[in-house]
């Protein structure tokens, strides 16, 4: 290669390289702003100053809850009631509570009641057996016919059962209440009292006397729940009892005074 060859090769491969980095920069450039032309409608991006355009930003105030820290919501003052006594609950519970009272206080009046009922009837029973009862005359002989032991020397049944009741011994007193009501029948010819008889044979006796048999029935039927049962006798229960002698005396009166003024039939009645 002669010696004028190689400034030309090297004019040429400089024309060349030129000539690329020219392209480049001018595609590198159209490059850049395509990709500006894409972000125009931005709100961050100032086309006109081709920057970074600083969003407005309002200022923020502090938190409430961090400065003055948190609070609970305070309560409504309390109502007051209307005028004219209270309403609602309190005064249904002031209600209930007076209701409560009354039915104590109605009960109390009430126990209170019955208690001394049942002390003046017990009282009125225990001075009626404390009279004088116009007792039969009994004969002293038959008390060993008695269905209970009995000693002849008593005497008087009736004056031994209110000296029982007198140690509230009521137990033996109806024993005895019994036993006279057996000798004052025996004594007016409505039965015949034999240590041999039973109870219910003295009551067929009494067939043809109703009441008589009525009256001493109850006594019949106490006597024997304490005597064969051994039931206990109350002091309530004997004193009924009790108080119908005046009327069993009543239905013997006229039978006795028909046998004092004719001894021969009582006799010939006890006789059969």
């Amino acid at each position: 290669m002669k010696h004028y060859a190689w400034p030309i090769l090297l004019l040429t491969v400089g024309s060349v390289l030129v000539a690329g980095c020219e392209k480049r920069g001018v595609d590198s450039t159209q490059q850049q702003q395509r990709a500006l032309d894409s972000i125009k409608g931005e709100k961050w991006y100032d086309a006109d100053k081709m920057a970074y355009r600083t969003p407005p930003v309002t200022s923020s105030l502090d938190d409430v809850i961090r400065t003055d820290g948190w609070k609970a919501t305070p309560k409504p003052p309390p109502v007051a009631p209307p005028p004219g006594g209270a309403v609602g609950t309190g005064g249904a519970s002031a209600f209930f509570s007076v209701l409560i009272w009354v039915i104590l206080g109605t009960a109390l009046i009430g126990l209170a009641l019955l208690l001394i009922m049942t002390s003046m009837r017990s009282w009125n029973l225990g001075r009626q057996m404390r009279r004088s009862t116009q007792a039969i005359e009994i004969d002293p002989t038959r008390v060993v016919d008695l269905p209970f032991e009995a000693q002849e020397e008593m005497r008087d049944p009736l004056d031994y059962a209110r000296q029982l009741v007198a140690n509230n011994d009521y137990d033996a007193a109806v024993l005895f209440l019994y036993g006279y009501m057996l000798l004052a029948l025996d004594r007016a010819g409505k039965i015949v009292l034999h240590r041999g008889k039973t109870n219910r044979m003295y009551l067929f006796e009494l067939s043809g006397e109703r009441r008589l048999r009525e009256l001493l029935t109850p006594t019949m039927l106490a006597f024997e729940e304490v005597f064969f049962g051994r039931h206990p006798m109350e002091r309530i229960r004997f004193l009924e009892l009790w108080r119908q002698l005046d009327e069993f005396h009543r239905e013997l009166a006229p039978i006795m005074a028909s046998r004092q003024a004719n001894p021969q039939v009582g006799v010939e009645a006890t006789s059969v």
